[in-house]
C-alpha cells in the first residue's frame, strides 16, 4: 500500500511540474557574488584552465570572461587536451541552453572566489561556491568548495591552455 501512495505522488508531481512548471515549486539558488569585470592579469584568459579529476574521470575545464562570468564544461572519457579542444565547438550550441555550469567569478590579489550553478536531480539548480590561490598567471589552485551546504576540500591545481574558439560568454541568465 505504501508503495502505490509513493508512486501516486511521484506521478501526480510530475504531472504538476509538466503543468505548471517546477520552477515555482523548488527555484534556482541565487548567486552571491555580485558579476564584476575583471581587469586584472593575475590570470590569462585567452583560453581556459583544465583539471583531470580521478572520480569520474575524463576532463573538467573553466573559461573566464573579461565581464566576470566563468563557464564549466566536463568531457567525460579524455584526458586528451586536443580531444577536448575539438569537442568544444560542438558543445557550444547547447551550452545556450543550458544553465548548469555558467556563473561568475572575482579576483582579488593573489585570492580566487567563484560560483556556479550546478546540475540538479530534482528541484531548483544549486550553486557550488569555490575559493583558491593563483600561483600565477597560468595556474591557480581550489582549495576548497561549498555544496549543499558541505564543505569539500579539493585541493586542485588547475592548469592552463590557450584556446582561441572560446564559447561566447552570452547567456540568459547573468545580466
Amino acid at each position: 500500500m505504501k508503495t502505490i501512495l509513493v508512486i501516486g505522488l511521484a506521478i501526480a508531481g510530475a504531472i504538476a511540474c509538466g503543468a505548471q512548471g517546477c520552477a515555482q515549486w523548488f527555484p534556482d539558488e541565487k548567486l552571491t557574488i555580485q558579476r564584476t569585470a575583471y581587469t586584472g592579469n593575475e590570470l590569462r584568459i585567452d583560453g581556459y584552465y583544465y583539471h583531470f579529476p580521478t572520480v569520474p574521470g575524463g576532463t573538467i575545464i573553466q573559461f573566464f570572461y573579461r565581464n566576470g562570468i566563468r563557464l564549466t564544461g566536463r568531457y567525460s572519457g579524455t584526458t586528451n587536451l586536443d580531444s577536448v579542444d575539438m569537442r568544444i565547438p560542438e558543445a557550444n550550441s547547447d551550452l545556450q541552453h543550458d544553465k548548469s555550469g555558467w556563473g561568475v567569478f572575482l579576483i582579488s590579489g593573489n585570492s580566487i572566489w567563484y560560483e556556479k550553478w550546478d546540475t540538479s536531480v530534482g528541484g531548483g539548480l544549486p550553486v557550488t561556491k569555490s575559493f583558491g590561490h593563483v600561483l600565477n598567471d597560468t595556474t591557480f589552485l581550489r582549495m576548497y568548495s561549498i555544496a549543499n551546504g558541505k564543505k569539500f576540500i579539493d585541493n586542485e591545481i588547475w592548469h592552463f591552455r590557450k584556446f582561441s574558439l572560446k564559447p561566447d560568454s552570452t547567456n540568459r541568465w547573468i545580466q
